[in-house]
């Protein structure tokens, strides 16, 4: 896990800088991909809309395989909701459309050894200031998952 432990400082890094310093909004999603001689390539995915993140599921599962990936770390921001026991979130709206979303930054990745690491950041808003943005501290991630569902999931297999 270590190796994705790093990558995922790394990511979190980079979107705190983007967020904070550079006021990027949003950011650009990104793909950092660990080869077998330990050189981190970067794919910056500029996709929206189903489509285009599918095409982008397409191209990284070819580029991991062409660089012989043993990780990757997955970068974007997104939005979520809270789902009520009991409710089927498959029923719900998507979460950009939801009264009740929150912005973050999700950092989502696994290695060959089929470690997984899943964490998110709310991103916070200056109430004097909606434009101003800053990413909650690394240490208290939302979510510390050892899942990863969807389509940028098992990206490293055939």
């Amino acid at each position: 896990m270590d190796r994705l432990n790093a990558l995922a400082g790394a990511a979190y890094k980079t979107a705190k800088s983007l967020i904070e310093e550079k006021e990027q909004e949003p950011i650009l999603p990104v793909f950092l991909m660990l080869d077998k001689n330990d050189k981190v390539h970067i794919f910056g995915t500029p996709y929206s809309g189903d489509e285009e993140k599918d095409a982008t599921a397409k191209f990284i599962r070819e580029e991991a395989k062409r660089i012989d990936a043993k990780a990757y770390i997955h970068v974007a921001e997104a939005w979520v909701t809270t789902v009520s026991k009991g409710d089927n979130w498959r029923d719900m709206p998507r979460p950009s459309v939801s009264e009740s979303r929150r912005e973050v930054v999700i950092v989502a990745g696994e290695d060959t050894d089929g470690k997984i690491i899943s964490r998110m950041w709310e991103i916070h808003r200056d109430p004097l200031d909606p434009n101003k943005r800053s990413l909650g501290p690394e240490e208290k991630s939302l979510r510390d998952s050892k899942t990863l569902e969807g389509r940028f999931a098992n990206l490293l297999s055939e």
